[in-house]
């Protein structure tokens, strides 16, 4: 995988995993909102911007995997993801 932005690095991470539409409704359940398929294209495109919480939602499933590809620990895996996420929870 090779994507030059955390938006194209989710959508592909989500749609290898099931499916991009289960992806979105796993992200809008979690975060209480109705984003769509076509809202992620304008993000993945520049022309919008998602919220912090959606940066934070998307870098918590996007670090892990790339981290995991790499061949960190688990242990290594959460440290860093933990160092990682804003302060919104």
């Amino acid at each position: 995988m090779r994507h030059e932005n955390l938006i194209s690095s989710f959508i592909e991470i989500v749609s290898q995993q099931g499916s991009l539409a289960a992806g979105i409704r796993a992200m809008n359940a979690t975060l209480d909102t109705r984003y769509t398929h076509s809202r992620l294209r304008e993000w993945e495109r520049g022309d919008r911007q998602p919220t912090p919480q959606v940066m934070d939602y998307m870098l918590g499933i996007v670090l892990p995997w790339l981290l995991e590809q790499a061949d960190f620990s688990p242990a290594d895996v959460a440290r860093l993801v933990r160092q990682c996420r804003l302060p919104l929870h």
